[in-house]
């Protein structure tokens, strides 16, 4: 059995994602199967594609098949990657996955999905909460936004200005000291059990 084909096993045929992914995916390639492209039987990909896990895992089983070997410990590049499924799945079965992609939609949700994994599902940002934060930053001088034009679509890029660095560093240095005082006082005995 390939890596590809024991993730199927392990994962199950239901997507793992959130509602605020869920719903994206949805909007995304509802949008994609019906109105782009337009196929008739768009609802039936739609809902393979809520499915990912299973569908991409398929496709992970093909290219180790023809790779004759696990992915774990390649580099791949995932060109054309869509809303990450595939690039999810081979990093967790080990490879160093990079994807990209031109269209903006598919790109914010395949970050959605890298936030969630790199965090272990820590971190789960709801749609509309990363933009007013750059925003709010940019206005108070912390980072400077630019526009730029690649493959003919505009793009908004942020970089952190001379303030932002200094204001990172105290920040970075008061959440250290605050984060090794909690460690400290949580490590000194054992608390009680909550009802």
């Amino acid at each position: 059995m390939s890596l590809g084909q024991s993730q199927v096993a392990a994962t199950g045929s239901a997507s793992v994602w959130p509602e605020p992914v869920r719903s994206r995916l949805t909007q995304y390639y509802t949008r994609y199967y019906r109105d782009v492209l337009g196929i008739p039987g768009w609802r039936d990909l739609v809902a393979a594609r809520l499915r990912e896990e299973s569908y991409e895992a398929g496709h992970l089983a093909r290219l180790e098949a023809v790779l004759g070997r696990p992915v774990a410990g390649l580099r791949l590049l995932n060109v054309g990657c869509g809303t990450g499924g595939f690039t999810v799945m081979a990093r967790r079965a080990g490879a160093r996955a990079v994807g990209v992609d031109t269209e903006p939609a598919a790109v914010e949700i395949c970050r959605l999905k890298a936030l969630r994994e790199g965090s272990g599902g820590r971190f789960d940002l709801p749609t509309g909460t990363v933009y007013p934060a750059l925003h709010r930053l940019e206005r108070a001088g912390l980072i400077r936004g630019s526009w730029s034009t690649v493959n003919g679509r505009r793009r908004r890029s942020y970089a952190l200005t001379a303030a932002g660095r200094r204001t990172l560093s105290d920040e970075r240095s008061s959440w250290q000291e605050f984060s090794a005082a909690v460690t400290a006082l949580l490590g000194r005995r054992t608390w009680p059990a909550t009802a």
